[in-house]
């Protein structure tokens, strides 16, 4: 009996190592399940930081292109500005001098009214003068005229007649021939 009985102690004992050893292989099967899961979402979580990585260069380049352009088109702001207040400034300034050449045509133009008046006026004063004067000499020679005639004296009728005939002649008074005109407006 006491064979049977340490038999049946390491039957016993067996049973209860062989449940151990399913317990412990059960255990690793799980912590093997568990370290390849791990392992697998560590592959995914590396591919995702690899991924995110490279998102990351990709937009750190771009920011950097961005900057870039922002920085070229500044200076292409400032230039056009700077083109812009040039030529501002030279539109100011041919203003000023075409207003400046319009002011001396003004200037000039009235000028040249005034002139042209003046001649106009000049010239019709000295055919008034030439007409008067023309007038004046024919009154003389009418004057002349009718004295002679009222004289009666033939020689000196045809004398007087010869003398009207040059109302230009020096004989004539220089009073005579002065002539006062209207002022002109």
């Amino acid at each position: 009996m006491s064979t049977r009985l340490r038999e049946m102690e390491a039957v016993t004992e067996l049973k209860q190592l062989r449940l151990k050893v399913m317990e412990l292989e059960t255990q690793v099967q799980v912590s093997g399940n568990q370290l390849k899961r791990q392992d697998e979402d560590n592959k995914t979580l590396a591919d995702k930081l690899d991924t995110t990585q490279v998102k990351v260069k990709e937009l750190t380049n771009k920011l950097k292109e961005w900057q870039h352009k922002y920085s070229d088109l500044e200076s292409k702001i400032k230039d056009e500005q700077m083109t812009w207040k040039i030529r501002e400034a030279e539109h100011t300034q041919a203003v000023a001098e075409l207003t400046q050449k319009i002011s001396r045509l003004e200037t000039k133009n009235e000028e040249m009214v005034a002139e042209g008046e003046l001649r106009y006026n000049s010239l019709e004063d000295s055919d008034q003068v030439r007409d008067l004067q023309d007038k004046v000499a024919d009154m003389k020679a009418e004057i002349l005229r009718l004295k002679a005639r009222q004289g009666g004296a033939g020689g000196v009728a045809s004398s007087a007649s010869a003398e009207l005939v040059d109302p230009t002649s020096a004989e004539l008074d220089a009073e005579d021939l002065h002539i006062r005109l209207p002022p002109s407006s």
